[in-house]
């Protein structure tokens, strides 16, 4: 079996239409943890004991053991469940890694094996190693990736888990708590639930998350941002403020308004020469990260691009100045913003 969706996977556990051998990875780790379990609890059949399941993690892997247990017959039930947590394949040597792959090509019809990679990240396409494993694997499992869902499925998945704690949210408001809160499958369903708890009323506002919900880092800066190319001194100092009294790390702060105003420049420059800003997702990363064009867009609107030239180069003397300087950080940030609305 090649890769499967995710669609194909629910249908499998649905059904309990289950196979032997499972490989789960992928940057969305919420959804790697969350499936497999949904498998371990499918293929046991919500029968989960020390005797059907056991498991493997990854640093204290032993691979007799694993064989021991791949051979060992389940305990008074038609199934049993091994899983690998996190198993770094290219900790293995040769040997070990071809003792494995003997073992997981042969397992016994009663027995499932799930890799699984809920913390370890890896290229399965560009490291080598990973992509001669992960093909080896395509004939007899199936390998699921997670990817990182866009801020539109994002959206729709805090939609339903709202539904299932009987209250309403409007897919406006879901991409609101998105730009709050980031993209972190986990961190969205932790504030969805404190939203929940928290609202009084059938429906999730608008005006729940702003009360009840921080931004995280780079929404705030985004807000930096923007006051600054609107000239809002006292608006910009005020977030500042705010982010310095949560302990966020000056250096992170600068690195982010930076970001920005690359974004910006780059929007800039490619307006000037005619192109469609889209154009930029071919020679830059903004896979998953449209949405920065168009901030960008919007930011830069009223801003020559010599004003942007310069306003990097003080961002850049600000950065030699935090890394460098026993001037207090703050002071270095608030002079920063000062000369960035004053160029």
């Amino acid at each position: 079996m090649p890769y499967i969706s995710e669609k194909e996977l629910k249908k499998q556990i649905k059904e309990n239409s289950f196979k032997n051998f499972y490989f789960l990875f992928g940057q969305e780790k919420y959804l790697v943890k969350h499936y497999t379990q949904e498998l371990i609890e499918g293929v046991l059949s919500h029968n989960v004991n020390d005797f059907n399941l056991k498991n493997f993690i990854g640093e204290n892997f032993n691979l007799e053991s694993f064989e021991e247990s791949v051979e060992t017959l389940p305990f008074l039930s038609q199934s049993k469940c091994i899983v690998a947590q996190d198993l770094d394949i290219e900790d293995l040597h040769s040997d070990e890694l071809k003792k494995l792959k003997e073992i997981v090509s042969n397992l016994p019809e009663q027995t499932a094996v799930i890799f699984s990679f809920s913390t370890l990240d890896f290229d399965v396409k560009k490291a080598s190693k990973w992509r001669s494993f992960a093909k080896y694997l395509e004939p007899f499992a199936d390998l699921v990736e997670f990817k990182k869902m866009t801020k539109s499925e994002l959206s729709n998945q805090l939609v339903a888990w709202a539904k299932k704690l009987s209250k309403d949210l409007s897919i406006k408001s879901a991409q609101k708590l998105v730009d709050c809160c980031g993209d972190n499958l986990l961190d969205l369903q932790s504030e969805l639930k404190k939203l929940s708890s928290f609202s009084e009323n059938a429906e999730i506002s608008s005006e729940d998350i702003d009360f009840l919900i921080s931004k995280k880092l780079e929404a705030n800066v985004f807000d930096l941002t923007k006051a600054i190319s609107q000239k809002n001194l006292k608006k910009a100092l005020k977030i500042l403020d705010f982010l310095i009294d949560k302990k966020e790390e000056p250096i992170a702060i600068l690195s982010l308004i930076a970001s920005s105003y690359i974004d910006m420049y780059r929007v800039k420059a490619c307006i000037k020469s005619l192109a469609d800003i889209k154009e930029l997702l071919k020679y830059f990363d903004y896979k998953r990260k449209e949405f920065r064009l168009d901030i960008a867009n919007k930011a830069s609107f009223n801003l020559p691009i010599k004003k942007i030239r310069k306003d990097i180069k003080i961002l850049i003397d600000a950065d030699l100045a935090l890394k460098s300087s026993i001037t207090d950080k703050k002071i270095i940030l608030e002079k920063t913003l000062v000369e960035l609305l004053e160029c």
